[in-house]
């Protein structure tokens, strides 16, 4: 399988993401309701928040 490119900015995201203390929490109302609020302007049945670093997914 052919990798995509990493964007230019990639080291600067993973920083921010890991500033924000978010993986491996517990689930939280907040990003629950803003799924449900995706759901809703969607119109679709599930929706979920998703955070990524460079080997793994972690959804909220």
């Amino acid at each position: 399988m052919i990798a995509a490119p990493l964007p230019t900015n990639e080291r600067e995201r993973l920083e921010d993401l890991y500033s924000y203390n978010i993986l491996d929490t517990a689930s939280e109302q907040d990003f629950d309701e803003l799924a449900e609020l995706a759901n809703m302007i969607c119109g679709t049945q599930m929706s979920l928040v998703a955070f990524m670093d460079e080997h793994r997914q972690w959804n909220k």
